[in-house]
């Protein structure tokens, strides 16, 4: 009776005949015990629930990583890599998923599973879909203990979205530079105290100095001394944040002496 009552989850006994109260002390103690035990088993299962639930949940696409193979997935990382279920990428490589993007010295994603420090530096790769489709993502590895054995948590972000407003910028930018470069007329980008940090080649033209001479000179330095003070109360209030623009007419002097209005 007591090895079928054992096979079918009884977790303790109390033997008959003896001292009723010993036997009674005995059994306030197993009770106790089994109370305590059942507990920690509940307060171990809400808890395991509630990180189970913070992963699934998470804004973030979370892998588990072992021996190169995926042994986890929460649901973002199924939605971004395409897949309906978690059995569908258990047990695969990590290369079916994340590959390298052909940068020089870029790391090979499925060596982070041999001994490194705890956590890696975050680097761009490119991430493979189901479908076969190729975009580009931000990985973070972290380095876990478990049960059996090590394994790596892959944080993973689709930076579709950033490299295409990147391009837009690159491209917004070169457009521009193009127009600062190619314009008729002198353009410059000057610090507070004057002094042109950048300009185009027309005004190297109206100044009449080389590149080097230029960029050592103030707007204050290339003024008439008669003109020098024009246009200083709407730069000051400029300067304080009153105006968003201003615009002054007054004498340059060129480097071989001639003067011209600007």
């Amino acid at each position: 009776m007591v090895i079928e009552a054992l096979n079918n989850g009884v977790t303790f006994y109390v033997q008959k005949g003896g001292d009723p109260r010993s036997q009674f002390i005995e059994l306030e103690h197993k009770v106790k015990k089994a109370v305590v035990g059942h507990r920690n088993e509940l307060d171990l299962r809400r808890s395991e629930e509630r990180f189970r639930s913070l992963i699934e949940d998470a804004p973030v696409a979370i892998m588990m990583v072992q021996q190169g193979l995926v042994s986890y997935a929460n649901r973002r990382h199924l939605v971004m890599f395409g897949y309906d279920d978690a059995d569908d990428v258990r047990d695969r490589p990590l290369e079916d998923m994340i590959q390298r993007s052909g940068r020089p010295h870029e790391p090979d994603p499925t060596a982070h599973h041999v001994q490194r420090p705890a956590r890696r530096p975050s680097t761009e790769f490119v991430g493979v879909r189901k479908n076969g489709t190729r975009f580009p993502v931000h990985v973070a590895f972290s380095q876990v203990n478990l049960s059996d054995g090590q394994g790596v948590l892959a944080y993973v972000t689709d930076m579709t979205g950033h490299v295409r407003s990147e391009d837009a910028l690159r491209r917004s930018e070169s457009r521009f530079r193009a127009i600062f470069n190619e314009a008729a007329v002198g353009i410059a980008i000057v610090d507070r105290n004057g002094v042109p940090n950048e300009f185009n080649d027309e005004l190297l033209r109206f100044f009449g100095h080389s590149r080097s001479e230029l960029g050592k000179l103030s707007l204050f330095d290339l003024a008439h001394p008669d003109d020098l003070e024009v246009g200083m109360d709407l730069r000051e209030e400029y300067l304080a944040g009153r105006r968003s623009t201003y615009e002054v007419e007054k004498r340059y002097v060129r480097k071989d002496g001639q003067i011209v209005w600007g």
